[in-house]
């Protein structure tokens, strides 16, 4: 398995980001914060392709994201 944080920012409202990432059963963990990002997200994955395509082909298409920074673990 490969865990990724991915940092991201919102347009307006985070709430609605948050509920459709809480969705998806590999990320594990959601945080609302405060500085540059809105969101923290700790994403679990089978392989790094995996946690590679999950945050451009899902995350960042997701209403009222601005921008995301996916950050892969190397273990």
């Amino acid at each position: 398995m490969v865990t990724s944080y991915v940092l991201i920012s919102t347009v307006n409202d985070s709430e609605d980001v948050i509920t459709s990432l809480k969705e998806d059963d590999r990320v594990k963990e959601v945080y609302n914060v405060y500085g540059v990002y809105d969101i923290i997200a700790k994403i679990r994955a089978k392989t790094v392709d995996e946690a590679k395509i999950l945050v451009p082909r899902q995350i960042r298409r997701l209403k009222n994201v601005q921008s995301v920074l996916p950050m892969i673990i190397l273990e």
